[in-house]
């Protein structure tokens, strides 16, 4: 019964990787060992650098944004955002990457009555809010990009 497993978990990892490779999210997954398990493990281990590799550009790219950014799950948790949001909201979200600071400091509960447009904060700032749906291939909606700006001085 143990083979019939093997042959299914084979089956399955070729067919996720060459739908994974035609898709044109793999770079090249096309790899030198004989065998076709180690040619599986060898695709996998490339895939899975890849993966890391995007999360490590991602990542990158949102700390040098110029702007407060934090990017909320489908369900409101905070999964990302960049120094210059810790900046704006006090350097709290780096130690706990709790989101509260940001909802107290706006008058919000969580993201469901968060304000948008130009908002007095409760520290006497001004600062516009804009957030942006991230929306799947598929049309659901999977979190939200939020930008708070300073707007005092203007």
């Amino acid at each position: 019964m143990s083979w019939r497993r093997l042959a299914a978990a084979s089956a399955y990892m070729r067919t996720e990787l060459e739908t994974f490779e035609r898709s044109g999210d793999a770079l090249n997954l096309r790899t030198t060992s004989a065998d076709v398990v180690g040619r599986q493990v060898e695709a996998m281990k490339t895939a899975l650098q890849q993966l890391r590799d995007l999360r490590h550009f991602i990542g990158d790219t949102l700390q040098n944004l110029p702007d407060a950014t934090l990017v909320f799950d489908a369900g409101g948790r905070l999964v990302l955002f960049n120094t210059a949001a810790d900046r704006l909201l006090g350097d709290v979200l780096s130690v706990r990457r709790d989101p509260r600071p940001m909802f107290d400091l706006l008058g919000a509960s969580d993201m469901t009555d968060l304000p948008l447009g130009e908002v007095q904060a409760r520290d006497g700032r001004f600062l516009n809010v804009s957030e942006s749906p991230l929306i799947t291939g598929a049309g659901v909606c999977a979190g939200r990009v939020v930008r708070p700006t300073d707007v005092s001085e203007m």
